[in-house]
């Protein structure tokens, strides 16, 4: 029994690398995919070996089976309609309900909440990173202008660009602080899951870790406006992202 347990745990392992390794080439279109695999994986294992009392019952085959049979029938469907979050969320079905078989009692508990943990791993949906970018992008020109105004740097916002009469700076996308916010609340969820906190608690963190985010790249932006010296035109065009 002990065996087939842990041929099932190596061959979940084994579902895990095969996947990434036939997702690549999307991936590493992504740039931020390695920071997200990265403490995904890191919050996801502190979390799934985090001991709790052993009640010392087998593991029921019903619930992975419950499981792993919409898991492979999303899996599918997914790959054959090119979804890749129905792919994706099916094959963490799959490898839930083996971990459910598989595990110790103590870590069976834990497996739904580093699953949902490791999901943020995969790419996020352009419908849902997008928007999120574009507003953040936003927020940081509109938070830039007012901060500048109350330097006593003249300056206006013009769409995407920052004027001061003597210079235009662009904040293109990658100037949005998506980077640096995808990565905090990473690890603001990973730490709340970790320590178990109230669903409000977790809102909360992950709230004021969006804002901190936005609060640090409008002081940047600003900043180095204000302190920037006179270059020429094309140099503005670069210089907010170069400072990254």
């Amino acid at each position: 029994m002990i065996r087939n347990r842990a041929i099932v745990l190596w061959c979940a392992g084994l579902l895990l690398a095969i996947w990434f390794f036939v997702n690549r080439a999307m991936f590493a279109a992504d740039a931020d995919f390695l920071i997200r695999l990265s403490l995904a994986t890191l919050f996801s294992l502190a979390i799934l070996l985090r001991r709790k009392t052993d009640d010392g019952r087998p593991p029921s085959l019903a619930l992975p089976i419950a499981l792993a049979v919409p898991g492979t029938i999303l899996f599918l469907g997914g790959t054959i309609f090119n979804v890749h979050q129905f792919s994706w969320i099916g094959f963490l079905l799959v490898i839930c309900g083996c971990l459910l078989w598989a595990l110790p009692a103590a870590h069976r508990r834990n497996v739904f909440l580093a699953a949902f943990v490791f999901y943020w791993a995969h790419p996020l949906p352009s419908q849902v990173f997008g928007p999120l970018q574009l507003w953040m992008q936003r927020m940081s020109v509109a938070g830039s202008e007012w901060l500048l105004h109350l330097l006593n740097v003249r300056v206006w916002a013009d769409e995407m660009v920052l004027r001061t009469g003597f210079q235009t700076f662009s904040v293109p996308d990658e100037c949005s602080g998506m980077r640096t916010a995808t990565t905090v609340l990473l690890c603001a969820l990973g730490a709340a899951v970790f320590l178990r906190v109230r669903s409000y608690q977790t809102a909360a963190l992950l709230f004021f870790g969006l804002a901190q985010v936005l609060v640090l790249n409008v002081i940047r932006i600003s900043f180095m406006i204000m302190l920037a010296p006179r270059k020429s035109a094309e140099w503005g065009t670069t210089f907010l992202h170069d400072t990254l």
